[in-house]
């Protein structure tokens, strides 16, 4: 069933991973059998999309910074905005309509049916749209607080690739941001998209469908306890008063 739906919406799923990330492979193709869906790579619509662990991260980073042409924080920010670029770049020049995007570290509600209520309500005009997302700006709520499945969130920027889906000008709008604008973190367009929205719609669901895991327990290829401060379990507004039993665990 949500295979069929799946289907309806995108031309094409990229889950992404690294290749040394095996734990995270066997965490998403778990939750992917739980809900009913193919293991990625077994069929053309669902693939993995294999990035590799690289030593010179933080010199092309330093010359992002250096040149004004892009702003990172860590070495890694960069591989995966360059991955997620090339996600979306795929999908564009393929000529793909939809494309949804998903992160190898995410927890994926448990209701299968109301993953599929969710998707087939999807706005036909959306551009952008996440299911999942971050931000400590308590205004969220008051898009949120809805029985409305999808809202627009005007005024209020949320963070994470965790994921997300691209209408063709979605994609559009992504690549010209990061050709054009700056070379940013991965999620730096989504954070922006809301502000453009005289030239593209942006949604995000009233409650996530995904959240991403505790990154002291599945380990972040980006963050640690030396370069990230932030405590993604309770400072995040948007994942306020969610029962985190509606979602799988790690173990």
């Amino acid at each position: 069933m949500l295979l069929e739906t799946l289907k309806n919406k995108f031309d094409k799923v990229y889950l992404l991973t690294m290749t040394n990330r095996q734990d995270r492979r066997e965490l998403m193709e778990r939750e992917f059998s739980e809900i009913g869906l193919p293991k990625p790579d077994s069929t053309d619509f669902i693939r993995y999309y294999f990035g590799t662990p690289f030593p010179f991260n933080g010199l092309i980073m330093n010359a992002f910074n250096a040149s004004g042409k892009g702003r990172f924080s860590k070495p890694n920010e960069y591989d995966c905005a360059r991955n997620h670029y090339a996600m979306v770049k795929i999908c564009y020049d393929l000529g793909f309509e939809h494309c949804l995007i998903l992160e190898d570290d995410i927890l994926i509600l448990k209701d299968t049916e109301k993953l599929c209520q969710y998707f087939n309500n999807l706005p036909d005009d959306y551009d952008v749209v996440q299911f999942g997302g971050f931000t400590t700006d308590n205004t969220i709520k008051e898009y949120t607080d809805t029985d409305d499945m999808w809202v627009k969130h005007r005024k209020v920027g949320v963070w994470t690739t965790a994921g997300y889906a691209l209408s063709r000008r979605g994609m559009q709008y992504f690549l010209a941001f990061m050709d054009s604008v700056k070379f940013w973190v991965a999620d730096g367009p989504l954070f922006k998209a809301p502000l453009n929205d005289k030239i593209i719609n942006t949604y995000i669901s009233n409650i996530p469908l995904v959240i991403q895991a505790d990154k002291n327990i599945v380990a972040s290829d980006i963050r640690d306890e030396n370069n990230d401060t932030i405590d993604y379990n309770n400072q995040n507004v948007y994942e306020q008063g969610i029962d985190i039993n509606d979602y799988f665990s790690v173990k």
